[in-house]
């Protein structure tokens, strides 16, 4: 059997497990489709299939293709509420299977959400879409806890948000059971703490990323789950040595046009001076440099300018003797 996302499955047990961990959305890792696949390929090879629940809620349409498919099932089902069980996912919950519920678990339910636009017509279509729903789900919470339809329609969808514990549940016979766990809740049993401590009682997102990382040369030779986080943190101690790198390339590289700019006003201003261009062209000849530094800098020294004082002394070497001075005029005169 192909190993899926929602399974955990030991070929040597009689019984497997599906997930429906998270919210059911058709682009979430979490679906209807991939849920209810898995669920009838276990169900030729598992006498027992336990389906656990940590679910905000989400699309309804896919949790009634959830609950259909629980409900219809010939597989000996137990359904476990291990966090959340909110809104779609309630409603999942209580497809005619035993259920059980932790004691940190709440149970809530609501008045269907939609989004909708358009003119009033639209609306109005909207709103129709919205009662039938709310009817639909009405029928399936009293098929569970005896109460009629039109009481689960005042009670529970009546605009506001229904929280429910375990105890409470178990009450009203929303639950079979509840059960005690080994995760210890941290800090309050608020909705949120709740749904984060069994969200990670299972990983099933993390063997799925093992799987990946297998597929791709870098992970090839990894034998194991721990050579593939030694390998990760091989390859992020090259990104940090890669970052750092990086930052000192760049400032080199700053550096280094700091420097060149320094020389070309240096050129520019040697040009000045010796009269090879005037002031009003020094614009012009700096951002020629700017845009080919090699032909600029050639054109530039390819100028003529006036004659330094020492051009004009024909290389003789001054000097403060004037003796020295008279003789190096006659070297030159007679040149």
């Amino acid at each position: 059997m192909s190993k899926f996302f929602n399974v955990i499955a030991n070929p040597n047990n009689t019984t497997a497990t599906v997930l429906m961990y998270g919210d059911l959305f058709e682009w979430n890792e979490t679906n209807a489709e991939d849920i209810v696949n898995d669920l009838k390929e276990l169900e030729p090879l598992y006498k027992n299939i336990d389906f656990r629940i940590n679910s905000n809620g989400g699309d309804v349409f896919s949790g009634i293709a959830i609950f259909n498919a629980l409900k219809s099932s010939p597989a000996n089902i137990t359904i476990y509420i291990d966090g959340i069980a909110a809104s779609i996912a309630a409603i999942v919950a209580l497809c005619g299977k035993p259920i059980k519920m932790s004691k940190y678990a709440q149970i809530m339910l609501h008045s269907v959400s939609i989004g909708c636009g358009g003119n009033k017509d639209d609306l109005k279509k909207s709103l129709e879409q919205v009662e039938k729903l709310e009817d639909t789900l009405a029928e399936m919470i009293s098929a569970k806890i005896g109460l009629t339809k039109e009481e689960v329609l005042s009670t529970y969808f009546d605009g506001g948000e229904h929280w429910i514990t375990a105890k409470e549940a178990f009450n009203m016979k929303l639950i079979d059971a509840i059960y005690d766990v080994d995760e210890q809740l941290i800090g309050e049993p608020t909705p949120t703490n709740v749904y984060n401590t069994f969200i990670n009682k299972y990983e099933p997102k993390t063997e799925k990323m093992f799987e990946k990382l297998r597929t791709r040369p870098a992970f090839a030779n990894c034998a194991d789950d721990d050579a593939i986080l030694r390998k990760v943190e091989e390859l992020e101690g090259k990104a940090e040595n890669a970052d750092v790198l990086q930052a000192e390339i760049a400032a080199y590289k700053q550096k280094e046009q700091e420097a060149i700019e320094a020389e070309d006003t240096a050129t520019i201003n040697e040009a000045v001076q010796d009269g090879r261009i005037n002031e009003a062209q020094r614009p012009m000849y700096t951002a020629l440099l700017k845009a080919d530094r090699t032909n600029g800098l050639a054109v530039i020294n390819s100028l003529q300018g006036k004659k330094r004082a020492v051009n004009h002394l024909g290389g003789i070497n001054v000097s403060s003797d004037p003796w020295e001075k008279k003789m190096a005029e006659i070297k030159e005169n007679n040149k």
